[in-house]
């Protein structure tokens, strides 16, 4: 009994080693993929609409809580302000009526 244990753990320390050489290559080496963007299809139209960029509350000044970021124009409504619709003085002025949610 003495001799296999000596075996024993030489072939359990050859597995380990072959199980984690298998996940090295698995995960390290895996092949990637390639990206072929000409069957991407073209990037919709985009304007910069008004975005609260924290909560605004009922009475807070508007204009140091929000920033511009790009809107595809074909989910543009009527209520987003978009850039240049509303000048940086009117902005200054304005005071919200209600709660404004981030985003």
């Amino acid at each position: 009994m003495q001799r296999l244990e000596p075996i024993i753990a030489l072939i359990a320390l050859v597995v380990a080693v072959l199980v984690a050489f298998g996940v090295y290559h698995l995960v390290y080496t895996a092949p990637q993929q390639k990206v072929y963007a000409e069957h991407c299809p073209p990037l919709p139209e985009m304007k910069e609409v008004m975005i609260a960029k924290s909560i605004i509350n009922t009475g807070d000044a508007i204009a140091d809580a929000v920033v511009y970021e790009k809107w595809p124009l074909s989910n543009l409504g009527t209520e987003f302000y978009v850039k240049n619709q509303v000048t940086h003085e009117q902005l200054k002025s304005l005071i919200a009526r209600r709660i404004i949610n981030q985003g």
